[in-house]
C-alpha cells in the first residue's frame, strides 16, 4: 500500500474540521491519509515550519486569520506544499482572486464530496511541478558544467539560423573574432571578418553542409580578421546542422577553437625542416633529420652511406628498421630522455642494422628540435667508431 498522504487542516470550527476527517475515513483503503488538525494561526504557523505535510487544508473565514493570510504563509514557507481553500462560501470573484494568489483549489463544505479528488489533483499537479523544477535545475547544472568545460578549454560555441541570416556566439567571440561578448552578427558580417583569402573558402564549405542531402557535420580551418581589432587568428571550426521535417536547414551549432599558436608553431617547424634539409644535404657529416614518430625525413650521403643505401631510398622509412633488437631499448630511452629535456642532447653507442654484410658501430648523437614547449622532430649525427676485438 502506498505511503498515506499526510495532511494539515486549519479550521477554527471543530465541527467543520470533524466533517473533513469523516471525509477522509470514507475513502480510507483507497485513499489513505494522516491527518493533522489545527484551530490557531500560532499552531498552524508551529507545523507550517516541520515542513513534513503533503498538502494543507485551510478554512478560509476565520477570527483573527484568514485563509488569505494562511495561504500567504505557505507561499513563503513551503511554496512547493499546495493548498487547498475548504470553506461554507467563496464567491466566484474570490475564488478566482485566490486561484491566482497561488492556491490549487479550493473546496465549498456543501460540495465535500468534491475533496478527495481536489486533493488527487493538487497532488498530480504538484508532482509534476517537482519533476519540471528537478528538470530544470539538472539542465541548468549541466549547461553551467558545459560552460565551464567550454571555458576550460578556450573553445566558442557558435549557433547559427540559416533561414534567419544570424549568427550568435556564446562566448570566446571577442578572442575569436574580435567581437563584443555574446555577439549576435549577420552572416555577412561574420565573412567580412573572415580573412580575403579564406572568405570563399569557407562560404563555400558552409553553403554545401548546409543543403539537404549531406550528413550536416562540417569541419574547417579558417584565418579571421578581428571584426574590432584587425588581429589575425587561426581557427578550427567543427559543427552539426540540424534539418526540419522538410529538409530546411534550421539551424547549426558548432565550436571554434583557437588554433593560432600551433599553426605558428607548424610555419617555424617547416622553415626549420627546411634549413635542416638543407644542411643536410650540403654536410659532409653523417647527419639525419627524423619526426617525432620516427620517421626519416632526410639524410646526408654519407649517413646513407653508412646505412648502406641512397638517401633518396632511405627518407620516409621508419628509423627503428636500422637499429638492432639489443640496442632498441638504449636507443627509446634516450629519445625519452630527450622529451624530458630537450636541452640535454643524448649519446647512444650502438651497432648500425644495415642491408649489407658491414654493420658498423657508431655514437648516435640525438638533439631534440621544439616547437614550444613539444618535441616535434629530432637532429641525429651518426659518428663510425672503431672497437677492438
Amino acid at each position: 500500500m502506498a505511503d498515506p498522504v499526510r495532511i494539515l487542516h486549519l479550521d477554527d470550527d471543530p465541527l467543520d474540521a470533524q466533517l473533513v476527517a469523516m471525509t477522509l475515513e470514507s475513502e480510507y483503503d483507497e485513499f489513505p491519509t494522516v491527518l493533522t488538525y489545527v484551530r490557531t494561526k500560532d499552531a498552524f504557523l508551529s507545523a507550517l515550519n516541520r515542513k513534513d505535510f503533503d498538502i494543507i487544508l485551510s478554512d478560509y473565514r476565520m477570527p483573527g486569520y484568514d485563509g488569505d493570510e494562511a495561504l500567504a504563509s505557505v507561499l513563503e514557507k513551503c511554496p512547493e506544499i499546495p493548498f487547498i481553500m475548504v470553506t461554507g462560501e467563496l464567491g466566484e470573484e474570490r475564488a478566482i482572486e485566490t486561484l491566482q494568489r497561488g492556491a490549487a483549489d479550493y473546496v465549498l463544505k456543501g460540495r465535500i464530496f468534491r475533496l478527495i479528488p481536489a486533493i488527487r489533483r493538487a497532488l498530480e499537479v504538484a508532482a509534476i511541478k517537482r519533476r519540471q523544477k528537478e528538470a530544470e535545475e539538472a539542465l541548468r547544472q549541466s549547461r553551467e558544467t558545459l560552460t565551464l568545460a567550454v571555458k576550460a578549454t578556450n573553445l566558442g560555441l557558435f549557433d547559427y539560423y540559416p533561414r534567419e541570416g544570424v549568427l550568435l556566439w556564446n562566448n570566446q567571440a571577442k578572442e575569436h573574432f574580435g567581437l563584443p561578448s555574446e555577439a549576435a552578427v549577420s552572416y555577412q558580417v561574420f565573412l567580412r571578418g573572415l580573412h580575403p583569402d579564406d572568405r570563399e573558402r569557407v562560404h563555400t564549405a558552409l553553403r554545401d553542409v548546409l543543403r539537404s542531402g549531406s550528413d550536416g557535420t562540417y569541419r574547417i580551418e579558417y584565418r579571421t580578421i578581428g571584426i574590432e581589432d584587425r588581429r589575425e587568428r587561426w581557427l578550427d571550426s567543427r559543427g552539426q546542422v540540424y534539418w526540419n521535417e522538410h529538409g530546411e536547414a534550421v539551424r547549426f551549432i558548432g565550436t571554434t577553437n583557437d588554433i593560432t599558436l600551433r599553426k605558428q608553431a607548424e610555419e617555424d617547424l617547416r622553415g626549420r625542416e627546411a634549413r635542416f634539409r638543407s644542411l643536410i644535404s650540403s654536410s659532409a657529416e653523417a647527419i639525419a633529420l627524423v619526426d617525432d614518430r620516427g620517421t626519416l625525413l632526410a639524410i646526408s650521403r654519407s649517413g646513407a652511406e653508412l646505412l648502406g643505401s641512397h638517401g633518396s631510398e632511405l627518407v620516409n622509412r621508419d628509423v627503428h628498421h636500422f637499429v638492432p633488437a639489443a640496442h632498441v631499448d638504449a636507443v627509446a630511452k634516450s629519445l625519452l630522455r630527450l622529451k624530458a629535456r630537450p636541452d640535454a642532447p643524448q649519446f647512444v653507442l650502438m651497432r648500425l642494422q644495415t642491408e649489407k654484410a658491414t654493420n658498423p658501430w657508431i655514437e648516435l648523437e640525438a638533439t631534440a628540435i621544439t616547437s614550444g614547449e613539444n618535441v616535434t622532430a629530432y637532429f641525429f649525427r651518426l659518428r663510425p667508431v672503431l672497437l677492438g676485438e
